[in-house]
């Protein structure tokens, strides 16, 4: 799970599922664990969800409470 490129098409970046993540996660807080149990069938490869988690992060669209260990989205 990737960028787009000439090698990987749109639909197999990790777009789609950092859009689904977001859709999600927009109106209301869930735990980690919670979130990838929604997604299972959309993400097949756990470390794919991290892949995207980490993307989403380092742009700062969701952000963790580290006391409710939830992940938010960050508007």
């Amino acid at each position: 799970m990737l960028l787009p490129s000439k090698v990987t098409s749109l639909n197999e970046s990790i777009f789609p599922i950092a859009i689904l993540l977001l859709k999600k996660l927009q109106f209301q807080n869930k735990p980690v664990g919670e979130l990838f149990y929604e997604c299972r069938k959309e993400i097949s490869d756990v470390s794919d969800f991290f892949t995207v988690l980490d993307f989403l992060y380092a742009i700062g669209k969701i952000d963790l409470n580290l006391q409710t260990k939830e992940l938010h989205y960050v508007a």
